[in-house]
């Protein structure tokens, strides 16, 4: 595991969550490569927190959940109405869980079998091991051709 997020992201996710959106940005859109952009969502109420184009085309959505410890659950958490809304209007999308304490981040592709796990009806509760591990994962999605 890559040290890259370690110590940049608000201790307080709660109500730093905008600040962590624009460190995430940052960072990621140097990885991602010049023919990509990151772009923040300009609606805060939006479902998804950026926008990825490739040679100024829309090539799809990110939702990022940093978190401060979530690495001791087998599960990541997302809202039932957000993952609704994603699939409704935002697709294709890719959601991101990062934990602060074990530097540690998830990704998945949204397909419609995340609309089939478990819920308490606010909450959809997706295992961790249906998940890639790692910012190289992530990377790996961001850059096939069909997302």
């Amino acid at each position: 595991m890559s040290n890259f997020f370690r110590g940049k992201f608000c201790v307080d996710v709660k109500t730093d969550y905008e600040q962590n959106e624009l460190i995430f940005l940052d960072n990621f859109e140097n990885l991602l490569g010049e023919e990509y952009t990151l772009t923040k969502t300009a609606d805060s109420k939006c479902n998804v927190d950026f926008i990825v184009k490739k040679c100024d085309v829309v090539i799809g959505y990110l939702e990022l959940k940093v978190r401060n410890n979530i690495s001791a659950y087998n599960s990541l958490m997302i809202g039932r109405i957000k993952l609704h809304r994603i699939n409704q209007f935002y697709r294709p999308a890719i959601i991101v869980w990062y934990c602060m304490k074990s530097d540690t981040l998830w990704c998945r592709k949204f397909s419609e079998d995340l609309l089939n796990y478990d819920t308490d009806g606010k909450t959809y509760f997706i295992p961790k091991d249906v998940c890639l591990v790692g910012i190289h994962e992530l990377l790996r999605l961001c850059h096939q051709d069909k997302w």
